[in-house]
């Protein structure tokens, strides 16, 4: 296992560091002198096999980390998952889990309250088109217009997606948030005085766009917040969130639905929650790493120490420093999404984007009360669409409970295998029956539509959104994240507008859209199975370790690595400290 401080600079690293740490960090000259000597170490390690150079007198854990202030050498430990054994696992994650404080987990849960926005305005929409009195109002739209009425607002959310991430980069992560909560105030005030069709567009349109970068932004600020042993629970309360406003939004609908301006009372609401948010983001803090980008190191240091229960926090503020004195090496311009150690990564963020959309969950969210209209549910379609949004959130709990407990990728393959499941056999039961006329058809086919929504609800809700925040370098991890944001409102705004024609008579109808979807989840499941490896338990500044693909010929090492479960334990500085810890060891205890 690689070399570790003993007990006694552990225990006096804080009050070594703490005098110091605002000259010493703000400078990042250690960090950066300690990069070099990894580089010089690294490049010996790859011309000796791997293997430590025995004729060095200078001892290889002294080449990697360099003097330090004090005398406690923590050193660039990578790949420390693989060589830990389960017993020095289980301790790490109980001293990890003393670093988590109440108020890092309101922090998340009130930034959320963005994502909370989102949620309802999936939701609204669904059921306000389906109101008798919005018909009346805009003279009855037919499919096309209905379409665009929906999926207006992702066009929205895809133009501001990809521009978010730079703008929290030099804004700021949360005055990105209170600017995304600003334009969708507006937003909202536009639809609820929507008086021709037009306005209600241009609503959605505005309202898209602040969805866009708060989409972007929030799962960032939560997962750059958190303990790395309970990011995957503090990133997937956005996805709760979602399923909140989604749930409320179908309550809403329902309790006003037979009022003659019902439609604007409900998407009214929404003005009055993003009001809330920007308030309450006057008393939550920036976050530590963004802090430490731009040499805020005095402020990083004071907002860690509010986040985490112990003071114990130079260890932490010294690793984002030495992660980010290694990536201001590098460039982090658009150009570079491409480059080898990116290129890889963006390919699998995007891709778990995209294939959150093509499992079909939207097209159930959006279109809910026309679909169990058309499969015989006339009267009752409202109270489906809400047992639905219920079962939603109560699985989305499964999903906090088990996220850093099972892992991510067991709940992203469990999750598609039911939605596959659940899908098929919804299209099955309507395609071989006349659900137009039988009612227990239809009320079948809610039952697996709940199951399908709570498959999604654990596994590729909250993921879709976890994986993309988990595996990017902070140099890059703003423009990352727009790019593969955006990708998911480009297929969310293709499911928006396709789904009205997939379901019309003539078309696929009900069971066809369902079997479409179905094929796609199938996809998704091999997908998943050899390109998403487990990032639980991982720091952010650690990445480099699981997503290590940088050729063709990486890959198979990498799919293999993902099948079999392993980490990266290709490693060899890491495996070259162990050794040569080992063999300093052994010399002690023979002299």
């Amino acid at each position: 296992m690689p070399v570790r401080a003993s007990a006694a600079q552990g225990e006096s690293l804080p009050r070594r560091l703490s005098a110091q740490v605002q000259a010493r960090l703000s400078t990042l000259s250690d960090g950066i002198r300690r990069t070099s000597n990894a580089g010089r170490v690294y490049n010996e390690l790859d011309g000796n096999g791997g293997k430590p150079n025995s004729s060095s007198e200078e001892s290889l854990e002294e080449k990697m980390t360099g003097p330090i202030v004090g005398s406690a050498a923590v050193p660039r430990k990578r790949a420390s998952l693989s060589l830990q054994e389960p017993g020095q696992q289980h301790e790490a994650a109980e001293e990890r889990n003393r670093d988590v404080n109440s108020y890092v987990v309101f922090t998340c849960m009130f930034a959320a309250l963005g994502s909370l926005l989102f949620g309802w305005d999936i939701g609204v929409i669904g059921g306000a088109i389906e109101m008798d009195a919005f018909k009346d109002f805009f003279d009855h739209p037919d499919e096309g217009l209905t379409g665009w009425i929906v999926s207006s607002f992702l066009l929205g959310c895809a133009a501001s997606a990809i521009t978010a991430g730079t703008v929290a980069d030099r804004l700021g992560r949360r005055p990105t948030v209170a600017v995304g909560a600003a334009i969708f105030f507006v937003g909202g005030l536009i639809q609820t005085f929507a008086w021709y069709t037009w306005m209600l567009i241009v609503g959605r349109v505005v309202a898209g766009l602040a969805i866009g970068v708060l989409s972007t932004v929030i799962p960032m600020y939560n997962a750059e917040l958190a303990p790395t042993s309970i990011r995957g629970v503090l990133v997937t309360l956005q996805q709760l969130a979602i399923t909140i406003g989604i749930f409320l939004s179908f309550l809403v609908n329902l309790g006003v639905q037979n009022y003659e301006y019902g439609w604007r009372y409900s998407l009214g609401i929404q003005a009055v929650l993003a009001v809330v948010l920007l308030v309450g983001l006057a008393w939550l803090p920036e976050t530590p790493r963004w802090l430490m980008m731009n040499d805020r190191c005095e402020d990083a240091e004071r907002v860690l120490r509010r986040l985490r229960k112990r003071q114990c926090v130079d260890a932490e503020l010294q690793g984002i420093a030495e992660d980010l004195a290694r990536q201001r090496q590098m460039s982090s311009a658009w150009r570079d999404l491409f480059s080898p150690d990116v290129g890889f990564r963006l390919y699998v963020g995007v891709m778990v984007q995209v294939f959150q959309q093509l499992t079909g969950m939207n097209a159930i969210m959006y279109y809910a009360p026309t679909m169990f209209k058309a499969i015989g549910l006339e009267d009752s379609e409202l109270v489906a669409t809400a047992v639905t949004g219920a079962v939603n959130v109560a699985a989305t709990f499964i999903a906090i409970a088990l996220i850093d407990r099972s892992g991510r990728r067991p709940l992203l393959l469990s999750g598609a295998l039911g939605m596959f499941g659940s899908m098929f056999a919804a299209s099955m039961v309507l395609a071989n029956t006349d659900y137009e006329h039988s009612t227990s058809a239809g009320y079948s086919v809610v039952v697996l539509i709940c199951l399908f929504v709570a498959c999604f609800a654990f596994s590729w809700g909250p993921g879709g959104w976890l994986i993309p925040a988990d595996i990017f370098q902070l140099r890059i991890r703003g423009k990352a994240m727009s790019v593969t944001t955006c990708a998911n409102w480009l297929l969310n705004f293709f499911v928006g507008k396709v789904t009205p024609y997939m379901l019309a008579e003539g078309a696929l109808n009900v069971w066809g859209t369902y079997l479409f979807y179905a094929s796609c989840l199938l996809v998704i499941l091999c997908w998943t199975f050899v390109s998403i490896p487990e990032t639980k338990g991982v720091s952010l500044e650690d990445m480099d370790d699981v997503f290590f693909v940088k050729s063709f010929r990486e890959y198979g090492t990498f799919v293999k690595n993902v099948v079999c479960g392993r980490g990266a334990d290709n490693d060899k500085a890491a495996a070259a400290v162990a050794a040569a810890a080992a063999q300093g060891k052994a010399a002690g205890n023979a002299v």
